[in-house]
Order: C-alpha cells, then structure tokens, then sequence
C-alpha cells in the first residue's frame, strides 16, 4: 500500500490511485472501501485529511456537475446536528490531477460539552474533482481543530492535492 517517498512523505497507492502523506501520520482505510468506492483517512493528533471516492455515474447523476457536487457536500456539513454556523472563507476553482475542481476552505462552528454548552471550532478545507478517464469522482478534505488551526499546515493539504494521481 505505502512506499517511501522523499522528504518526509510516503505514498499511498491503491486502486490506481495514489497520494503523498507525512510519514508520521497514521493511514486508516475503511474496511468497507473497494476498488469502486471507498474513504481513506491520513491522520495526526487535531488534524485528518481523507480521501474519498466512488461512481462517477453516480455523483454525475445525483448531482450533474463537479460544482453542484462540491455545493451539496458544503450544505451537508451546514445542516450538520453540531453546526451552529458555517462561514465560507474563500472557494474557487482548481485543479487536481489535470482535472477541473472546485476548492473551499470554510470554518464552522459546534455546539459541544454537556447540553451543548460550548462552542468548538474547526477549519476546513476541500477538493472535488470528477475524472472521466477511471469512472471515479474523488473528493480531499481536511479537518482541523481550533481557530487558526490550519495556519500553517495548508502545506500538508497542498502537497497531498498536488500529489494526487486518479490515472
């Protein structure tokens, strides 16, 4: 599954695809992933970044495009049962793997603690891409705990979309 890079980073490869990550993070894949759709999670203490993926079909079929695609995945994390507010920081157009994307980083904010007393906050960051060359759709996101709290770190998310390969 893994094999050493440079600098810091192994790659992990599957299903034809693959990725760089720190090597001192942890890998968990989700014992019900396959080759036709599945989620993987490179993990440290506060921070994750997983890699999901499935259909191509299907996402073009639920949703019709990469953009509609990346609005419901956003609107699904708004109308989260924790989520007391949502604010977009910024979200645009990219690129991963040659394939057109849509990026937004946004910060929320959770109702947590006994009767949800207290505010938690996280930041994230996300990727969606469709490619038509495997029949996939691929999405990356990041999570991070606290305000600020990828400050710094976007290096990491960076790294692993430009290291991304679908094909």
């Amino acid at each position: 599954m893994a094999q050493t890079a440079v600098h810091g980073y192994e790659v992990f490869s599957m299903y034809g695809f693959s990725i760089e990550y720190p090597d001192t993070w942890e890998v968990e894949l989700n014992p019900k992933a396959d080759r036709a759709a599945g989620d993987v999670v490179f993990k440290t203490l506060h921070h994750r970044i997983f890699l999901t993926w499935g259909p191509l079909e299907q996402a073009k079929s639920k949703y019709g495009s990469v953009d509609k695609h990346a609005e419901v995945g956003l609107e699904k994390v708004r109308k989260g049962g924790d989520v007391r507010r949502m604010e977009m920081l910024e979200r645009g157009k990219t690129y991963l793997n040659g394939h057109k994307a849509v990026f937004s980083r946004f910060k929320v904010t959770l109702a947590v603690g006994l009767f949800a007393m207290r505010n938690a906050y996280r930041e994230l960051l996300s990727v969606h891409s469709h490619c038509e060359e495997t029949g996939k759709f691929f999405v990356l996101y990041e999570s991070a705990e606290g305000l600020g709290s990828l400050t710094g770190r976007e290096t990491t998310f960076q790294r692993m979309k430009d290291s991304f390969k679908c094909h």
